[in-house]
């Protein structure tokens, strides 16, 4: 292309040798040279005194004397367009390419920072990015973006060719926008990535261009809104402002804006080179409601009044996209456009109330989603569901619920009178916003038994058409209810200490339970137990002379035998409570017993019994637990009751014993399990044994928790039902001094604002669904109540037989998995149901002493299409459910045979929903709603829930029970690991694939695995740590880059329970395998291909498929005959 602003040859030749000899001088360091050139003459030109072209030519002279006069002259005329914004502004429509080109190549050439040139260029936006904290890439980046389109928003968006010659090149041509083919798609996008590599521009880089390279609120205003020709044109004007010697057609143009058009994202994934896209950031699509619900929990009303200075309830069409990033909504400017086309009104204004109140209810107009889980703790698998049991099958993924009872929802309201129930007996559903309301009669229809039942008197007198109660108006589908007049006790502690240990693991153990003691609610009940040999229950009421009741180790005992020997009085109890007054012995509240307790922990000593040679310490644990229980069922039966064991070994003696004390007789692992080897003898008799422990527990409606702390395995593997069934937490560690034990404690006694406990105690759940489909059962940290109703189905998953469930203790992240099915055998004749009723009812023991009653009433829409049930699809919430499925599973069947059923599920599933021809790989196309959960279900295969390769039966039971109880999010992090990059050239830290093309020398990654959080540094970083550069003045911005993931990981540690282990490590250190575990091993010692990356990056030693193998293979199942 020619312009006739091009200097000649002669010019430019001489500014290239100039360039190179800068290059040369500086030995690498000449683009921050020349940089620094810029910023100086730039800053010189602002004061209005010299020209650029004066200072320009001084400063090149002074700082580089081997270049000649000639060379000096030659850089001034090719960079004086970029001398200051005027200037530019001053130059004709034939001339804007040229400085374009000049704009784009001093960037992507590294010679001059494009950031800093723009922002010197405009000071403003540069001065309030400064006063931004250095990680906050967001402003930086509207900083620049701004400029840019202030910039050229008028002159950037080249239309026009410079001359006659390229005219017909540059033409627009008809498009259509409905033809997908792939032919000459390859070509094209190979031309793309050529000229993307010549420039350095990276895809990241091509998705900025193409969001600030859009119309400007102007020209939207009068109607520019074709999203292909914005695609078409952007495009355009990238390959014209990037080519001067071979430039792209618009054929080229035209080929990839009907294949990637309107998702730029799309073609900027491609030209990645990504096997599978990442997920979708944004929507390009024009629909309010669906960019509204990236608002997520954060209220726009606050940032709207911000921006509104006469208080008119409007704001500029131009300060929506500010308005939007303040409220951390990441908009393209197609979102921003359809948002205008909503709410404006004609003038260049927005009606920001509207767009509040729209915000509000996008959760149900878009489906709900990550809008449901906020608003009342639920996500689906599928958010339209089918209406029989035939397309059930067919969809493959089962119609499920996650649902987290205790979440902090927003527009959680709490009302301390009793709730309106329905009066069928079966029924009992509560009054909630899908009721239908008759307003003469003052009467209310149940969605779920079609029962009409009259309001009390209370309602009837107030309820009007604009008078309508809390409990039916639209907002308040979760609503908590302060019941009155029904108090409880204050909860009750019962510490069981294992005293068999080191000393210094006993002393470690000692402070963190008096540190806890101290931060307990003064009125909370606490006790006191502990073992080796023998168990040992602790009087804390006579604090004049200490006393124990002992117990013997290796023989079993009953509650009635614990209330015998401690002295209680039985008698007949309905609530088999038979404590009275006697139990203050034993269980007293803190503010009474304090010195008490912290008088025997002091002196409390290892178990004096001795420990032969070769020998492991006798431990009687499943004495300790009976007898814990016992104490609980005797004194303080369904109250507010947990029970904490801290064990640091197995038991080793007794009923409940996992091991025999001789060390020559290793603990069972999963290959002693399934062979059935002489060492794993006792595992079947312990689970037995602890099984009927843990039914004792929920029949009291306590929480049984365990803190275990070795470094060789505890007996987890058998103990674990006793806190899946009753609720209790689970804490692993390799120590009582290690931070995850200390921190994790500590959690647990976390008040909130109101100065409560963050636990909920004896709690019960009832599930309640409308006629068309039924409840399958629940998984999650829960016990059956073997409640029979209409609402339970044939099918059994996990919990099942029952739609109530019961539950000694949960918090605010404990979350169940639901799983449902229809009822109708086949689709009716004339048309299904067209929409479903949940009801979620928790009634639990707050931590104030009252009891509460949370109700959660969702609905979900019916639809006849398989295609339409398709697009409800939410493939997080439906890995979550596949996952904790398959974990049950294994549980009863062969780990390898559940990942053959998760294999057949995945390639079902894909073979359902994607677009093929039969027997054609290359044909495969898989709808967005679909594309990540492949992937999850790959790094599901590698997840420590399905190998027991290299781990013991210990940690996989630890992996498995937090996963029962944790959030959805959380889940997904334990399934797919999150991975962070830290680098210079990157700037901020960025998000990076989950791969080993990630483990560059040159970064730094932060790992979050829900386990563990691993700070990894590269071969360069480590280095350059090694030499001490952090500790020197002049490297403080290496200082910043390494104390930013540490800060990143702090936070992570401090916001999680249980405390995951902290990880350092480099490339190449002994716990590098904590990250190499976890990528996708698309670079292994298996790899045949080579080039420049095969020889920088490290390969991951493994026999593993990579991704992109997994999914080659998976497309070729699903589309064979």
């Amino acid at each position: 292309m020619v312009n006739k602003c091009q200097s000649s040859p002669g010019t430019t030749d001489e500014s290239e040798s100039a360039l190179q000899l800068i290059a040369s001088k500086c030995h690498g360091t000449g683009a921050k040279d020349l940089r620094d050139i810029f910023q100086h003459t730039l800053k010189s030109c602002k004061q209005r005194t010299k020209c650029f072209r004066e200072v320009f030519v001084r400063k090149l002279t002074d700082e580089f004397p081997v270049l000649s006069p000639g060379q000096i002259e030659a850089l001034a005329e090719r960079y004086k367009s970029l001398s200051h914004p005027e200037k530019v502004w001053a130059c004709r429509s034939s001339d804007i390419p040229e400085a374009v080109r000049i704009l784009f190549r001093a960037a992507f050439d590294q010679r001059v920072d494009l950031r800093e040139l723009c922002a010197e260029a405009d000071g403003s936006p540069w001065r309030i990015a400064q006063r931004a904290s250095p990680w906050t890439p967001y402003r930086l980046h509207e900083a620049y973006k701004r400029f840019v389109w202030n910039f050229s928003h008028n002159d950037f968006r080249i239309t026009k060719p410079a001359t006659e010659s390229t005219a017909q090149d540059w033409a627009p041509q008809p498009l259509n926008v409905q033809a997908k083919s792939t032919e000459g798609v390859e070509e094209a996008l190979a031309r793309l990535k050529h000229h993307m590599a010549a420039y350095m521009i990276s895809p990241a880089a091509l998705a900025d261009y193409f969001e600030f390279n859009v119309p400007s609120p102007v020209d939207r205003m009068r109607g520019e809104t074709a999203t292909i020709d914005l695609f078409r044109r952007g495009l355009s004007n990238l390959l014209c402002a990037l080519t001067q010697d071979t430039p792209l057609t618009q054929a080229d143009v035209n080929c990839l804006t009907a294949h990637f058009a309107p998702s730029y994202r799309r073609l900027c994934t491609a030209a990645a080179g990504v096997p599978i896209p990442v997920p979708q950031v944004e929507l390009d699509a024009l629909d309010p409601g669906s960019i509204l619900m990236k608002a997520s929990d954060v209220h726009l009303m606050p940032h709207c009044k911000a921006f509104d200075n006469n208080r008119s309830g409007c704001v500029r069409v131009w300060d929506l996209s500010q308005i939007l990033a303040r409220a951390n909504i990441h908009a393209s400017q197609t979102d921003v456009q359809a948002l205008a086309q909503a709410f404006g009104r004609g003038d260049g204004w927005i009606d920001y109330t509207r767009m509040c109140k729209a915000a509000e209810r996008s959760a149900a107009a878009a489906g709900g989603r990550e809008q449901q889980d906020n608003l009342n703790g639920i996500r689906f698998s599928w958010n339209v569901w089918p209406t029989n049991k035939l397309d059930h099958t067919r969809i493959v993924v089962p119609m499920g619920a996650l649902y987290t009872p205790l979440k902090q929802t927003t527009n959680l309201n709490f009302f301390e009178y009793e709730p309106v129930q329905c009066r069928t007996r079966d029924c009992n559903a509560i009054l909630n916003p899908y009721c239908v309301v008759d307003l003469r009669s003052k009467t209310w229809a149940c969605p779920f038994c079609l029962q009409r039942n009259s309001f009390p008197q209370m309602y009837a007198q107030v309820i009007s058409e604009t008078m309508l109660p809390a409990e039916l108006q639209p907002q308040y589908t979760t609503i908590e209810y302060i019941l009155p007049n029904q108090a409880v006790q204050p909860p009750v502690f019962l510490f069981v200490v294992d005293t068999s240990i080191y000393e210094e693991e006993l002393e470690q153990l000692k402070d963190s339970l008096q540190q806890c003691l101290s931060m307990m609610p003064p009125d909370a009940l606490v006790g006191l137990i502990t073992y080796g040999t023998m168990c040992y229950v602790h009087e804390l009421g006579n604090q004049d002379m200490p006393k124990a009741y002992a117990f013997r180790g290796t023989k079993e005992i009953s509650s009635q035998q614990v209330a015998q020997q401690l002295g209680f009085a039985v008698r007949n109890d309905p609530r088999g409570s038979t404590g009275g007054q006697g139990s203050r012995r034993f269980l007293l509240p803190i503010e009474e017993c304090e010195y008490a307790i912290n008088s025997v922990l002091d002196d409390l000593q290892k178990d004096p019994w001795p420990v032969a040679s070769g020998k492991r310490p006798q431990k009687c644990t499943g004495v300790a637990m009976s007898v814990a229980v016992g104490l609980m069922e005797t004194t303080h039966m369904q109250q507010s009751a947990r029970v904490m064991l801290f064990t640091g070994g197995p038991c080793t003696i007794g009923p409940g014993m996992v091991v025999g004390t001789d060390m020559s007789e290793p603990i069972r692992s999963h290959v002693d399990l399934q062979r059935e080897e002489k060492n794993a003898r006792y595992t079947k008799p312990a689970m037995k044994y602890y099984n009927a422990i843990a039914n004792r527990a929920v029949h009291a409606g306590m929480a049984v928790d365990i803190l275990a702390c070795n470094l060789d395995q505890v007996g987890l593997y058998e103990m674990k039902v006793v806190s899946e069934k009753t609720g209790g937490a689970v804490v692993l560690s390799d120590s009582f001094s290690m931070h995850v034990f200390k921190a994790s404690f500590q959690k647990m006694f976390e008040l909130d604002q109101d100065g409560y406990l963050q636990m909920g105690f004896n709690s019960k759940m009832d599930v309640l669904t409308s006629r068309e489909f039924k409840c399958c059962g629940c998984i999650g940290a829960c016990t059956s109540a073997a409640k029979k109703t209409s609402s339970v189905a044939e099918t059994e998953i996990g919990e099942s037989g029952t739609t109530e469930w019961t539950m000694g203790g949960l918090d605010r992240d404990t979350t169940y998995a639901f799983y449902f099915e229809p009822t109708a055998t086949q689709a009716a004749s004339g048309g299904g149901p067209r929409q479903s009723y949940l009801q979620f009812q928790t009634l639990y023991n707050h931590p104030s002493g009252r009891k509460r009653l949370r109700v959660t009433t969702v609905s979900t829409r019916y639809a006849d299409q398989i295609s339409d049930i398709a697009t409800g699809f939410d493939q997080e919430a439906a890995a979550v459910l596949m996952t904790r499925f398959a974990v049950t599973k294994c549980e009863t069947e062969d780990p390898l045979d559940v990942m053959r059923w998760v294999d057949r599920m995945l390639i079902r599933l894909i073979a359902r929903f994607a677009d093929y021809r039969k027997d054609e790989p290359n044909s495969f196309r898989l709808a967005k709603e679909f594309t990540i959960y492949p992937q999850l279900i790959y790094h599901l295969r590698r997840s420590s829930f399905l190998q027991t390769f290299n781990a013991s039966p210990d940690e996989t039971a630890y992996y498995r029970t937090i996963l029962m109880r944790e959030n959805t999010n959380n889940s997904l992090v334990m399934i797919q690991p999150a991975l962070l990059q830290y680098s210079f050239e990157e700037g901020p830290p960025q998000p990076v694939l989950l791969d080993a093309s990630s483990l560059k020398p040159n970064v730094i990654l932060l790992l979050d695995s829900y386990f563990h959080v691993v700070i990894w540094r590269g071969e360069t970083i480590q280095a350059w740590f090694e030499a001490g550069y952090q500790d020197k003045e002049e490297y403080a911005n290496f200082r910043q880059l390494l104390a930013a993931p540490e800060q990143d990981a702090k936070a992570i540690l401090n916001d999680r329970f249980p405390v995951p282990k902290f990880v350092q490590t480099s490339q190449g250190g002994s716990q590098a395998r904590f990250l190499t575990s976890k990528v996708n091993p698309s670079v292994t010692q298996n790899s045949t291909s080579g080039g420049f990356w095969r020889r920088k990056l490290r390969w991951v030693l493994t026999d593993d498929v990579s991704l992109q193998k997994f999914i080659e293979c998976l497309i070729k199942l699903a589309v064979q005959s």
